[in-house]
């Protein structure tokens, strides 16, 4: 036992004088017993134990070798096994532990070397796989936020403690006209004012100082064609792992819509309440005027006085004015009610025509009329259509005092494809002084007007009809000479849909 848990060296030492000492013996008791028995055969004696010697040691050679380098190349079969990836590799370490034989004990820390690379590489691959979940989730989570910040409506811009350009949605892009490739690294102030100053109402200093978040508004001056934009801007921190701020979120909302529709809001209650104080005044005014007119009447009858023929005529002028403007209020606090039908405007025109006939002989007005045939029927009310029509007509008529050229234009335009538009365009054209430099929508507003006696509601309620109608007006002006008004009607109407408190649909429009 106390040779097996020797050492290697030991083991070999111990062995080798152990064999030689035996082998001695052995061939000496050998050799002394045969001199005894035959001393004349001493040389062939000698000769036979030597020959005797020589074949034990080299046996003994070839055991130990074999006991020695065995475990050697054993241990390196497992080795070249391990190298060439295989860590499957068993050796049974259980009579190895208390062993005290250095090839013993190498084979016991080669064994627990292998099963520490097995446990390390198992440990490793749950690394790698627990990293490339990680990534796959990271990498899902960069594309929603990328997706996110792509898809948002409104811009965003991120922005670094330099004030220089991190990184910019395509919202961004399309309010500057720019990308981010010509952008990134930039100044903020650079890309939207185009100035080497810091924009006035920045507040994204406030944020990388004292941190939370910071509201702001702002107007982009127009660019390309576009109209200025009014824009509400909220900055919000980044921080890196240190807790720093070192970037800033700036999230631009377009607002103009907005507050173009809070103006319109405004406007329209405006409007109600001016309706309403038109109502009152019309009706006030209607029956004084009605007893005017009778009284004017009777005196007429009672009095052949030439002399005051003449007031009584003042009087029922004056008397017709007002009532008109009467009228008018009466039209402009009243909802415009519309019941389309499906017909042309062609008949519409000449009615219209017909009604300012008498005026255009009067005023020596020459009429061109320009109506394409074939124009399709559409969604139409004729009766506030014609209404429209008369009002253009008259304004252009009393544009021309001393007489002029009225052009009259129906057609449906062409597009660039070659296709028909879905629209319908009557143009009114007059060769008076036009509207000047007056902003065209000026002239829309209520109340306002360029002439002595005009009560300022024709074109409103002219733009009134054409809202309903789906459709638009606009004015044009050559040069400050002569005045086109555009008339344009869909010939689909859109249909829309809102949803009761019931759930059921309500349809609003035409079908």
């Amino acid at each position: 036992m106390w040779l097996k848990n020797a050492g290697l060296k030991r083991k070999f030492l111990i062995s080798s004088i152990a064999g030689v000492i035996i082998v001695t013996l052995l061939g000496s008791a050998a050799v002394y017993v045969l001199l005894q028995m035959n001393p004349a055969g001493a040389a062939y004696y000698l000769l036979g134990v030597a020959l005797f010697y020589i074949a034990i040691g080299i046996s003994g050679i070839l055991l130990i070798t074999r006991l020695m380098v065995q475990p050697v190349l054993s241990l390196t079969e497992k080795v070249d096994a391990v190298r060439r990836g295989n860590l499957n590799v068993e050796i049974d370490t259980s009579a190895l532990r208390d062993s005290h034989d250095e090839m013993n004990q190498l084979m016991a820390g080669f064994s627990q070397m292998v099963r520490d690379l097995r446990s390390s590489i198992a440990a490793l691959q749950h690394a790698k796989d627990k990293a490339e979940e990680y990534s796959h989730k990271l990498e899902q989570s960069h594309r929603r936020l990328e997706a996110i910040f792509d898809g948002l409506p409104d811009g965003v811009m991120i922005i670094d403690r330099d004030f220089r350009i991190v990184h910019l949605n395509p919202v961004i892009e399309k309010f500057m006209g720019r990308s981010l490739e010509q952008v990134r690294g930039e100044h903020c102030f650079e890309m939207c004012q185009g100035t080497p100053q810091r924009c006035s109402f920045c507040r994204a200093d406030t944020v990388f100082q004292l941190g939370g978040r910071a509201s702001t508004f702002c107007t982009k001056p127009a660019f390309a064609g576009q109209e200025d934009r009014m824009l509400e801007i909220y900055d919000f921190p980044l921080y890196n792992e240190k807790g720093e701020i070192d970037q800033v979120i700036e999230y631009v909302k377009d607002v103009t819509q907005a507050v173009k529709m809070q103006e319109n809001l405004e406007r329209s209650q405006r409007l109600a309440e001016i309706g309403n104080m038109a109502a009152i005044v019309a009706h006030e005014v209607r029956n004084p005027l009605n007893a005017i007119r009778g009284a004017v009447h009777y005196l007429k009858g009672e009095c052949r006085d030439e002399n005051l023929s003449s007031y009584h005529r003042l009087i029922e002028e004056q008397v017709e004015r007002v009532s008109k403007v009467t009228a008018n209020l009466l039209d402009f606090a009243k909802p415009l009610v519309v019941e389309f039908q499906q017909e042309t405007i062609a008949p519409v025109i000449e009615q219209a025509l017909v009604q300012v006939d008498r005026l255009l002989k009067k005023k020596h007005i020459h009429l061109q009329k320009e109506i394409d045939a074939g124009l399709p029927r559409f969604p139409l009310d004729p009766a506030q259509a014609e209404r429209a029509l008369v009002n253009l007509l008259t304004n252009a008529i009393q544009a021309m005092p001393a007489g002029g050229h009225l052009q009259v234009r129906a057609q449906r335009p062409l597009l660039e494809s070659g296709d028909f538009a879905e629209e319908i365009e009557v143009a009114i054209a007059d060769d008076g002084p036009g509207f000047g430099n007056r902003d065209p929508e000026e002239l829309f507003k209520p109340f306002f007007t360029t002439k002595l006696r005009g009560t300022g509601l024709g074109l409103f309620i002219v733009r009134k009809i054409m809202e309903s109608h789906q459709g638009s007006i606009r004015l044009e002006s050559n040069n400050g000479k002569g005045t086109c008004a555009v008339l344009t009607f869909p010939t689909r109407l859109k249909v829309y849909e809102t949803e009761t408190p019931t759930g059921a649909a309500h349809h609003f429009g035409y079908r």
